[in-house]
């Protein structure tokens, strides 16, 4: 499989801003679980000095935020829509944590845009992203249940080396892994393809 590139180059990468806020970025489907983190939101708030941004779009959006509305967290959450790539990747720099709650994910590519900003992420321990992911390492790992996200949050949230499995992401070969590279491979790979034939 090959895999994925990200390209965050022009942007500040200078550290956290003065917002606290976790992210969570997705096509709102249910297979990206965040209905699932909404809940586990409800349940550990009080425990987390910062509000919840949620960036994206989809069919579920609507059923989203009645669910923030009935489990009374509307006041810590905030749906912003979609937005241009770069304008997410300049909020995603800024964050304190990325939450990525999927149920199902074959890549992961937000994971890799958080890594290569240096942004601590917790996620979901499916499809490719144990293969990004190192639990407490390069990032935080939690199934995809309401109650394992919470527990995640709370941990990531209050671990005190943080910032530390931020800067390893970022260090990780795969989050510096640029297009030009992708590229490169993919040559290499048709030429071996076309030698076969």
């Amino acid at each position: 499989m090959l895999a994925d590139a990200v390209d965050v180059s022009g942007l500040a990468r200078q550290g956290r801003g003065s917002t606290r806020f976790v992210l969570a970025a997705g096509r709102m489907v249910r297979k990206k679980g965040f209905d699932l983190l909404l809940r586990a939101w409800a349940g550990v708030r009080e425990r987390i000095a910062a509000s919840l941004w949620m960036v994206g779009d989809g069919p579920e959006r609507p059923r989203l935020e009645r669910l923030a509305a009935d489990l009374d967290v509307s006041d810590s959450v905030r749906f912003l829509g979609a937005m241009p790539h770069r304008d997410l990747l300049g909020l995603l720099e800024q964050a304190a944590l990325c939450v990525v709650p999927s149920r199902e994910e074959p890549y992961g590519i937000v994971v890799l845009e958080a890594q290569a900003l240096g942004v601590p992420v917790l996620a979901s321990a499916v499809g490719n992203i144990p293969e990004l992911v190192k639990e407490g390492s390069t990032g935080y790992l939690t199934a995809p249940t309401v109650r394992d996200i919470a527990d995640g949050l709370v941990r990531a949230w209050w671990d005190p080396h943080r910032s530390s499995v931020g800067a390893a992401g970022r260090r990780a070969s795969w989050a510096k892994r640029t297009f030009d590279v992708m590229a490169q491979e993919l040559e290499a790979w048709a030429q071996l393809a076309n030698a076969g034939e």
